[in-house]
């Protein structure tokens, strides 16, 4: 069994992931000020984010697209490791598809 096979079988999430690398802002229930983070990756369903050592995720967090966005994205938190945690998206979703379709415009036009 190959390196690719480990990863496929591994693999869990039902939609691919596109990279795209961009600052977010993550706001959790203990603490109203947004920590900044970055987006790595992003399907329709979910991101994982980088986040600092400081940041102390609950179960559920906003995800920003902009400091000062007005309704962020709400987000359950899936995994949480050193520096990283998985997301998946729970309601207003629509400013991370945008940027989702915009990253993968971009790649499909340099292909």
């Amino acid at each position: 069994m190959g390196l690719l096979d480990l990863f496929a079988k591994r693999e869990k999430r039902k939609l691919p992931r596109t990279n795209v690398v961009e600052t977010g802002w993550i706001r959790t229930s203990r603490n109203a000020f947004p920590h900044i983070c970055v987006i790595w990756d992003l399907s329709e369903r979910g991101a994982r984010v980088a986040i600092t050592s400081q940041t102390r995720l609950g179960e559920h967090v906003e995800l920003s697209l902009s400091r000062n966005q007005e309704v962020p994205t709400r987000c359950r938190v899936v995994w949480s490791g050193p520096g990283q945690a998985g997301l998946e998206f729970e309601a207003n979703v629509g400013p991370v598809v945008e940027l989702l379709n915009r990253k993968r415009s971009v790649t499909a036009a340099s292909g």
